[in-house]
């Protein structure tokens, strides 16, 4: 049951990401490529939560990476039919770039928080003395 409860922060997130990509508009920053980071950061929380899901079911850190990437492609395959929007590889490329750069961050903190001895976090450099 843990390991289930586990998934759904990332269902949640994904059916939210789902149903802002089902809206015809969507208020976007008139910044140049504002769009393209709110897409990094938006796959980014996905692909912290896969990452915590995998981690929590005993799954390789790929499996968030698979699934997260697969996600953002149907997303965009979504968006293709929803009136006044459109699919871009260039939002799926920094939606899998979110993904992908969460999932290292999370495999990343979770080898520190893992290995408890002082080198691991940068602490206690070994000393010169003899």
């Amino acid at each position: 049951m843990r390991r289930a409860l586990a998934w759904l922060p990332a269902v949640a997130w994904a059916v939210a990401i789902y149903s802002v990509s089902g809206r015809s508009t969507v208020p976007i920053p008139s910044a140049t490529g504002a769009d393209k980071v709110l897409h990094f950061l938006a796959y980014a929380v996905l692909g912290g939560l896969l990452a915590f899901a995998a981690h929590r079911s005993a799954l390789h850190p790929a499996v968030a990476v698979l699934l997260g990437v697969l996600y953002a492609a149907t997303d965009e395959y979504h968006q293709s039919f929803v009136p006044g929007r459109s699919s871009d590889i260039r939002d799926w490329v920094a939606d899998a770039l979110g993904v992908c750069f969460a999932v290292y961050l999370y495999t990343r903190w979770r080898r520190r928080a893992a290995d408890p001895s002082p080198d691991a976090a940068g602490r206690g450099a070994p000393s010169l003395r003899a």
